[in-house]
């Protein structure tokens, strides 16, 4: 009877990457057309902070992501976007 309830690992991994392989590319889209598409500006961190927590990634590390990005373009002094990815 608990044959039953046994799956298999791989197929049970398989199915998850292909169910959230949509949500991710979405999310991922939206980073990175905000982050490519704007100067550097507070609107662009708010933004990215706002996208961030709607997409459950948790208030604390949407923070500190901004946080990093934010103290990366400052000291390297970077104004074009693209620079983030370098």
């Amino acid at each position: 009877m608990l044959r039953l309830f046994k799956r298999d690992g791989d197929s049970t991994k398989k199915t998850t990457e292909e169910a959230v392989k949509p949500t991710r590319e979405r999310w991922l889209g939206r980073v990175m057309g905000l982050l490519r598409s704007s100067n550097l500006d507070e609107s662009v961190w708010e933004e990215l902070e706002e996208v961030l927590v709607s997409s459950d990634v948790g208030v604390e590390t949407s923070l500190e992501i901004v946080d990093g990005l934010r103290k990366r373009a400052r000291e390297d002094r970077l104004g074009d976007p693209e620079h983030l990815f370098q």
